[in-house]
């Protein structure tokens, strides 16, 4: 948002062209509506922004998109290896099925997700066929179909200190974070006009 207004600042020296406000909750509107888009990575400051944000990508979804209700899934926090196996699995259904899913912390899980998170799809055989890609989980692969409507969404806690960034990189790597359309939302995102 800052080099947008950093932009507006210069343009306005020379011309007369304005470019609208946009904010990073608009952005990720864009990004839910948009098929061919990236998955979603959101920063944010506070559980209370992290809170509003889901509740408003819920909204979007159920009053814009009207995806029902039961297509929004939120998962939070591996519980071990059991729990992973099961959330492994759910995850199959929810490509198949064009859900919208929502995780936090589930650091385990997201090594296993790399070709889907990667769009690297598998070509289908017919023209605008379902597009299907491979889950990893134990040494196996298991091929996936995955649905256009499929979104998953990442949410990350912002780090600004260089510690603290240090120690974000040696837990999610370069290559898993360029895979997401990343957007940092903070309160005066949240503020309606």
């Amino acid at each position: 948002i800052e080099l947008i207004k950093l932009y507006r600042k210069e343009l306005s020296l020379g011309t007369s062209l304005s470019i609208p406000e946009t904010n990073s909750l608009d952005l990720i509107y864009q990004n839910l509506i948009d098929e061919d888009a990236r998955h979603l990575m959101i920063f944010s400051e506070a559980l209370e922004i992290e809170e509003m944000v889901v509740a408003e990508i819920k909204r979007f979804l159920e009053d814009v998109r009207r995806k029902p209700e039961s297509k929004f899934v939120f998962l939070n926090n591996s519980r071990g290896k059991e729990d992973l196996n099961n959330i492994f699995y759910r995850l199959q259904v929810y490509a198949k099925e064009g859900y919208t899913l929502v995780m936090k912390n589930l650091d385990t899980i997201y090594p296993c997700l790399y070709d889907l998170l990667n769009q690297n799809y598998l070509a289908s055989d017919e023209v605008d066929g379902p597009k299907g890609c491979y889950l990893f989980n134990d040494n196996t692969k298991h091929k996936v179909t995955v649905h256009k409507d499929f979104k998953c969404i990442l949410l990350m806690e912002r780090e600004d200190s260089a510690e603290k960034n240090y120690d974000f990189e040696k837990k999610q790597q370069p290559p898993f974070l360029n895979r997401f359309e990343k957007h940092l939302v903070m309160f005066p995102d949240l503020i309606k006009d």
